[in-house]
């Protein structure tokens, strides 16, 4: 992209919001995915998007750039050429905002926060269940929260699309995939000792999860387990309260149970999205032995229902940058859900 300073004025081809999605692609595929059901979202509510990996954004000017987080970016195309990129393209974008699905409290955080500070990047989307304003704040960040729930499309095109949800075709009775702590090998013991010995378990070291030319489970590999699986059963790998909300759509979309654990002494917040599905340690042998799968599942699909569609939080995101934007009929958008207001474009 040139130097030149470019002059904005709001609105792309037939007046449409122009909107660019910026993926590390090669680093770890949550990133990908979710700039992708941004892209999707945007679209619906009328902007003009364009996703791509960083050297290959087009010239020109946007309303709004999201980068799928600065850090991952970064380590994707290489740190001087992607600042030297990504500083060019701050000066051609209306907004730019730096992606974050990450629990704030944990290191991973700071691998979000401080590249985007070095270049001067100061207002953050996070996307997940939870607000984090608390501490995205005490950085000096503008904050906007996207509740995680399903798109439109995701909500309509899910398992139960397909018929009433059923164990016959589920063969294992739980999986439980992340990488490798204590914690986890524990609650594995307790799983294969007290519910099925013939669950399916994959604890792997710390690194990248990518979409191809990963030595781990990728997510097409994950998705063909959880597919015949009954309950998706998982522990955070770090000792901070946190819902994992990608995990969740996981579940929704392979048509299995989500199960988050957590310890016996994790107080959880008032109100809590998804609460029906987090169990204690104590509580996890009895009640997964006794949980009837049929309704579990309906529970789940009720639960998203009642929940804001993804495409709500980016309207909201929208509106506060003053971008303009379709209405969507049935789309309910509260505007007072942000805890802290972004700044106008």
């Amino acid at each position: 992209m040139g130097n030149d300073a470019p002059s904005f004025e709001k609105g792309g081809p037939h007046g449409r919001c122009r909107v660019l999605l910026v993926i590390p692609g090669k680093v770890n595929f949550f990133y990908n995915l979710y700039a992708r059901w941004m892209a999707e979202g945007f679209q619906r509510l009328g902007a003009h998007v364009h996703l791509c990996e960083l050297p290959d954004v087009p010239d020109g000017v946007y309303d709004l750039c999201i980068v799928s987080c600065v850090g991952e970016v970064l380590h994707a195309v290489g740190r001087d050429e992607g600042r030297r990129r990504l500083r060019d393209l701050r000066s051609a974008s209306g907004v730019m905002m730096n992606l974050m699905a990450e629990c704030a409290k944990t290191r991973w955080f700071r691998n979000v926060v401080d590249p985007g500070r070095e270049l001067g990047i100061e207002d953050i989307v996070d996307v997940g269940f939870l607000p984090q304003d608390d501490v995205v704040a005490r950085e000096g960040f503008r904050y906007h929260h996207v509740f995680d729930g399903l798109l439109v499309t995701q909500l309509q095109q899910g398992p139960a699309a397909g018929g009433p949800p059923s164990l016959a075709d589920r063969p294992i009775p739980w999986a439980h995939i992340g990488m490798h702590t204590k914690g986890r090998v524990a609650l594995t013991d307790r799983l294969i000792g007290h519910v099925a010995p013939n669950g399916f378990v994959y604890l792997s070291e710390v690194s990248p999860i990518k979409e191809k030319g990963s030595p781990h489970l990728n997510p097409d590999h994950m998705r063909r387990v959880l597919r015949r699986t009954a309950y998706y059963v998982w522990c955070a790998h770090h000792d901070h309260f946190f819902m994992e909300s990608l995990r969740f759509k996981t579940a929704w979309a392979t048509g299995c149970v989500p199960i988050k654990v957590v310890d016996e002494q994790s107080a959880l917040p008032a109100d809590l999205a998804f609460a029906s599905f987090v169990l204690r340690e104590g509580q996890v042998t009895d009640v997964l032995n006794s949980m009837d799968f049929v309704a579990a599942r309906q529970a789940l699909l009720d639960e998203y229902q009642r929940r804001p569609r993804f495409e709500a939080g980016l309207a909201r995101l929208m509106d506060a940058y003053g971008l303009d934007r379709r209405d969507l009929p049935g789309l309910a958008v509260d505007r007072q859900e942000d805890t802290q207001a972004p700044r106008a474009a």
